[in-house]
């Protein structure tokens, strides 16, 4: 039910935060999930401020993960920062880093498709948006 769904480890993490991790999670059981446990879930962060949005572009979630994430949280999750200062495109960019060190064609696929997604709802200015180590999204 909704209470396991929302429950928390040590860590902060939920279910949607562990699901998210999980580079070939299925958007259905993500979808299930914040059926499940709404926009509260999606928002949620875990101990370190991540939201479940970070943690999708950080581990590389599908394009669909990412979609369902945003529609759901909008520019308010898009928009948020975790305890470093990044926001999700901070996050897709370490996350594209490490894919492009891994594989080509998905560094290539993760670039466009993120980009697109975070700035239609963060807008032009997330792209110079500075973490607290006065790093922009671009910059790592």
């Amino acid at each position: 039910g909704e209470a396991l769904v929302r429950e928390a480890d040590k860590w902060g993490c939920n279910s949607l935060h562990v699901a998210c991790r999980m580079k070939k999670i299925s958007s259905d059981v993500v979808s299930k999930l914040v059926e499940v446990g709404g926009e509260a879930l999606v928002r949620k962060t875990t101990n370190n401020g991540s939201n479940s949005l970070h943690i999708a572009c950080r581990y590389n979630a599908s394009l669909d993960v990412v979609s369902k994430l945003v529609e759901v949280g909008g520019e308010a999750l898009v928009k948020e920062t975790d305890n470093r200062g990044d926001n999700a495109l901070h996050c897709a960019c370490t996350g594209a880093t490490w894919a492009y060190n891994n594989n080509m064609e998905e560094y290539a696929l993760l670039h466009e498709t993120f980009l697109n997604i975070i700035t239609q709802q963060g807008g032009a200015q997330i792209l110079t948006q500075t973490n607290n180590e006065g790093q922009t999204p671009l910059q790592l």
